[in-house]
């Protein structure tokens, strides 16, 4: 029990600080599908099957209707640092090898 500053009970229950049950189902569903589609994808050795594999099998659940769950923030920071690395690839000299590649 919380007293607010008037000295009467404030309501603090709308704060959570354990996950829910439903949301660490949809978390562990989503997470062991992801480890499938990687190691599914390596097995019949498609090329980069820890990117591709989590994203397909991802893709088909969501698709289809099944709930899944994200880690809040992390994706998000880790497509920052892909985006990084990958820009930071492209350099002058692939541009002058470009019309070379086409």
């Amino acid at each position: 029990m919380v007293l607010d500053y008037e000295g009467s009970v404030a309501d603090l229950s709308h704060l959570r600080i354990l996950p829910t049950t439903s949301y660490l189902l949809k978390l562990g569903y989503t997470v062991i599908l992801t480890i499938l589609g990687g190691v599914g994808f390596a097995y019949v050795g498609a090329p980069l099957p820890y990117l591709f594999g989590p994203m397909t099998v991802c893709l088909v659940s969501a698709l289809i209707g099944r709930p899944l769950q994200s880690f809040g923030v992390l994706p998000t920071i880790a497509r920052t640092i892909l985006g990084v690395a990958v820009g930071a690839s492209i350099t002058v000299q692939l541009l002058y090898a470009l019309p070379g590649i086409a």
